[in-house]
């Protein structure tokens, strides 16, 4: 059913993670006959780019460059100090000229998919206005943000001179912290997509929409039951729309030849993964694949580095003997999904929550990379104990049946969105 107004997702914070399930659900909107606008930071535009290649049934219909003129305020963050975050927007509006490079596809079905992404070399992705990771920390904001805020209030103010919206958020952030950023950058939002596990702690639940399982959730938020807030799946691509592509030939062949595990780290903490292949020691029984890792050094017997992603996770998944992830809640449920017993290593707080549901549940070991960092020895004997058959820390039937659940969870979770979109659209 076409929508009979544009819909807008402005995916403009957070990690690939947070992005994919808002992407995922513009493309099916898109292939059912909607129009889609996505207003996103220019660091996903290699992703969209790839993706988009090898969706069925779309064609792109247009590649230009745009310069619109949008018009902001000038914001000054306050970080949290003994309370919450704070924003002072300045009185006097200004304008700003905005280079945007514009993709945009169409379907068969009548359908349009138009991403925009603000070309400017510095300012307009979040990762700028971060402080790098540390174990058992989120990123905090630093108080440039205001400066983000700014850029990205006239980003959305020149999107708007061609269009008028809905507007959808992927934001991960807290629902205050949310409600204090949007009213920076000029917009309300109909529809909150929550893909993270801090939005359970969300005190006006009517307009999110929690994309996550409700097996796999906390169940307690720091102190709060969120038992009762709904879950209603974890987005996952749609095999119809993105063909499996499997695995580059030299990773295929090397999870073939011998029993092996692979370790993926989230974007927040892959800075540890080299920190992990030096703890774990070489072996002629088992193999280790390294994603998203390089080395200069010469590897250890039984090491193997992958350097830049792997467009096919669900197929390393499926090959390896062990998976060893940073505990997100996408990765997480892919993991279960596969049905490949797991190693957790969390490196911030929401991670560390998912990683002790999914031990509560008997269904991986975890870890803190902290803690590993300081004393990887636990973490090695697990690996070890693994691949020589005394592995005690997950249950084959408890694993079975989660996968399962979280099958069921899946299938439904993209139609299900969809349908709400659309209502939205009408």
């Amino acid at each position: 059913m076409a929508a009979s107004k544009g819909l807008c997702i402005i995916a403009n914070m957070g990690t690939l993670g947070d992005f994919k399930p808002a992407f995922l659900a513009a493309v099916c909107l898109a292939r059912e006959g909607g129009h889609v606008v996505v207003l996103a930071q220019p660091k996903d535009e290699p992703f969209v780019v790839q993706k988009m290649g090898t969706a069925v049934g779309f064609a792109q219909c247009e590649e230009a460059q745009l310069q619109l003129e949008g018009e902001c305020q000038q914001h000054t963050f306050y970080p949290p100090v003994g309370g919450p975050p704070k924003v002072v927007s300045g009185e006097e509006f200004h304008f700003v000229s905005y280079q945007f490079q514009k993709l945009a596809y169409e379907t068969k079905e009548g359908g349009s998919l138009v991403f925009y992404f603000p070309t400017a070399k510095q300012g307009m992705n979040e990762e700028e206005y971060q402080t790098a990771s540390e174990p058992g920390k989120a990123a905090f904001k630093k108080d440039t943000f205001g400066d983000f805020l700014s850029l990205w209030q006239g980003a959305v103010s020149a999107l708007r001179s061609q269009e008028s919206f809905i507007f959808v958020t992927n934001c991960y952030d807290r629902e205050g912290n949310m409600a204090l950023f949007e009213k920076a950058m000029g917009f309300s939002t109909s529809l909150k997509l929550r893909v993270g596990h801090l939005g359970l702690g969300d005190a006006d639940l009517s307009d999110k929409w929690h994309a996550t399982s409700n097996l796999l959730a906390p169940q307690k938020l720091f102190g709060k039951d969120v038992t009762g807030v709904e879950k209603r799946g974890v987005i996952v691509e749609p095999r119809d729309v993105f063909p499996a592509q499997g695995l580059p030939a030299e990773v295929a062949g090397f999870l073939e030849a011998k029993p092996s595990a692979v370790v993926v780290l989230s974007s927040v903490s892959v800075q540890w993964t080299n920190a992990i292949r030096d703890l774990l020691p070489g072996s002629d029984a088992y193999q280790v694949l390294f994603v998203n890792a390089a080395s200069a050094e010469p590897l250890k017997a039984g090491h193997c580095c992958f350097p830049v992603p792997l467009a096919d996770l669900d197929a390393a998944f499926a090959a390896a003997a062990l998976v060893v992830h940073g505990g997100g809640v996408g990765v997480s449920e892919q993991a279960v999904r596969s049905g490949t017993p797991s190693i957790c290593l969390s490196s911030m707080v929401e991670q560390e929550l998912n990683g002790s549901r999914l031990e509560a549940l008997g269904l991986t070991k975890h870890f803190t990379i902290g803690d590993v960092l300081q004393d990887g020895a636990g973490f090695v004997s697990t690996v070890e104990d693994f691949f020589e058959g005394k592995a005690t820390f997950y249950h084959s039937a408890a694993l079975q049946s989660a996968q399962e659940e979280v099958l069921r969870e899946s299938a439904s979770a993209l139609p299900a969105l969809c349908a709400r979109l659309q209502e939205l659209a009408q």
